[in-house]
């Protein structure tokens, strides 16, 4: 028999090697998180009330988080997980809250230019008054601006956009979120009025995609899908949402992922990729998931999005979207999409290569609500407890130890 080159002995060694790192990296996930990512979440703040956003600066020397309580006001976390005593900003007296649980403060985006301008937006329920039994809130878009202390904004701002509210306080939607494109993203729910979301002729149901940047309110992006359809609002840039809760965008692909509460049955995540020029319909009321809703008058299926995910209820309740991971710290998380559901605070993780979902279990403490997600500037991955006002921050496998090399004798 012919000894094999001392070249097959080399890969013979690699692959020998590589094996054992990969077992040893599989039993080491298992060990950390009880799934087979080795996800879990670490504490990283608690005394929050109801948090609803997590959003950060963008500038990448500032690690504070911000954080969103429905109430009004924004939070200030440190590093170390203090919570600063002075709100970054309260304008609870300006905020509806009490008339609904899914009413108040409930998005957050800084300006990609906020190291030099420091402006950031807001969406919030008012206490506009329809004249019904309830006091039912528009839903306002507004610019604020930080003050001379970095820690510190000041309390007055100005409305860019208000939509009105139908008879129902819920699906408010209330994510906003700068794109790659630099324009400000804001989805509104259908107002629990499901006709709106299939129709161009208001804003509740949709994506709407805004210019701010040096204009006195907004103007209407010139590439817009439906500046050119008659009786369309010009905002639009996707429709067919029920009650979007949450939406971002990849930051290494620009891909959008939004989140969807479903009516009865079926919560969903859907995905559209940067090089889209807009104008998709991700199916509600036709379709909750990829499941026949109410089809009347709607357009063939093969003309809508649909979701790249979907879970049933019971025991699960309503989905809230997060961020694809592509931090440092864990490189075998790299590429998934982190989700959960608030009511049973259980958590996927989905493969944005294969779009194939991983299921990580119950997370968090018991009777947690995971209710926001937000990501920081080096792409590591927080989630909010809306029950407890507890902060936890995505850990996993560390990196792999390195693979030797073979001896000089075997090369």
């Amino acid at each position: 028999m012919r000894k094999p080159k001392p070249s097959v002995w080399v890969w013979l060694g690699l692959a020998l090697l590589l094996g054992l790192a990969g077992a040893f990296g599989l039993l080491r996930a298992a060990e950390a998180g009880g799934n087979s990512l080795g996800a879990d979440w670490v504490e990283y703040a608690t005394g929050l009330d109801q948090p609803v956003d997590i959003a950060f600066t963008g500038i990448a020397t500032d690690t504070r988080l911000f954080v969103v309580e429905r109430a009004g006001v924004i939070r200030i976390v440190l590093t170390n997980g203090t919570v600063l005593p002075t709100a970054f900003l309260d304008i609870s007296t300006i905020v509806n809250s009490e008339a609904y649980t899914e009413m108040g403060l409930l998005g957050l985006a800084f300006d990609p230019d906020y190291a030099t301008n420091g402006r950031f937006y807001l969406q919030y329920s008012d206490f506009a008054n329809d004249g019904g039994p309830s006091n039912n809130g528009n839903i306002v878009l507004a610019r604020y601006q930080v003050s001379a202390d970095p820690n510190v904004a000041l309390t007055t701002g100005v409305k860019l956009l208000t939509i009105s509210h139908p008879s129902n306080e819920n699906h408010n939607g209330g994510d906003l979120s700068f794109g790659p494109d630099g324009f400000l993203y804001m989805a509104p729910g259908d107002g629990a009025v499901s006709a709106n979301a299939q129709s161009l002729t208001n804003l509740l149901g949709k994506v709407l995609r805004l210019n701010v940047s040096d204009v006195a309110t907004y103007t209407v992006p010139v590439g817009n899908p439906f500046t050119q359809t008659v009786g369309a609002q010009p905002e639009i840039w996707a429709y067919g949402l029920r009650n979007p809760w949450r939406f971002s965008f990849d930051q290494a692909t620009g891909d959008l992922y939004v989140a969807d509460v479903g009516q009865q049955d079926w919560e969903e995540v859907n995905r559209v990729s940067s090089a889209s020029d807009g104008g998709e319909n991700y199916g509600w009321r036709c379709y909750e998931g990829t499941h026949t809703y109410n089809t009347t008058g709607c357009p063939p299926a093969n003309t809508l999005t649909m979701p790249i995910f979907e879970y049933p209820h019971d025991p699960h309740v309503s989905v809230t979207g997060g961020f694809v991971y592509r931090g440092a710290a864990h490189p075998s998380l790299v590429g998934y999409y982190f989700l959960a559901d608030f009511g049973s605070s259980y958590f996927w993780a989905i493969n944005t290569g294969s779009n194939a979902a991983v299921p990580l279990g119950p997370m968090l403490a018991e009777n947690a609500n995971p209710s926001t997600f937000g990501q920081d500037p080096a792409g590591e991955i927080y989630v909010g407890d809306f029950n407890f006002g507890v902060i936890y921050k995505l850990t996993g496998p560390p990196p792999l130890p390195p693979v030797a090399y073979l001896p000089l004798a075997l090369r």
